[in-house]
């Protein structure tokens, strides 16, 4: 069998388990074999933009676009699933009573976004006018901006 076939193969075991088995998040290994699905471009820019949640990869965060029309797109982060790992002897920094953030800095004017494979990081992008026009590399378990390009 070729490659192709090989995943087809995978897809209809996986298929089929989820019968069997219907507590298996199935399409989280399904999403699996296809890794451009989670880390292809996300256009939020006001012509394409849908107002709504877009999740991430493995259901762990997901972004709020709100379209804002003339002044641009507007995201915030949000962490959808609790229990958010850190390193020992870290403060969480993700709480129960705290799911959502949001920076001027990336959060404003943003043309795309695009997730990393296993949903811990997000590509930010934003424009000129109501933005900062810069690109953001976003750490979602730290909440914290790990590189800007100008």
């Amino acid at each position: 069998m070729g490659r192709r076939e090989d995943m087809k193969f995978v897809k209809l075991i996986l298929i089929t388990l989820s019968f069997y088995f219907p507590l298996l998040k199935i399409s989280h290994a399904l999403s699996g074999l296809s890794p451009s699905l989670s880390t292809k471009k996300i256009s939020v820019f006001p012509k394409q933009c849908v107002d709504g949640l877009i999740k991430g990869p493995y259901d762990k965060f997901a972004v709020y676009v709100f379209c804002d029309d003339a002044a641009g797109t507007t995201i915030g982060i949000i962490n959808i699933q609790p229990g958010t790992s850190f390193e020992p002897g870290e403060e969480p920094c993700w709480k129960l009573e705290d799911r959502f953030w949001q920076d001027s800095q990336w959060a404003r004017d943003v043309h795309h976004i695009q997730w990393s494979e296993d949903g811990t990081k997000l590509i930010v992008c934003t424009g000129e006018i109501y933005g900062t026009n810069a690109t953001y590399t976003l750490d979602l378990i730290h909440k914290k901006i790990i590189n800007i390009k100008r």
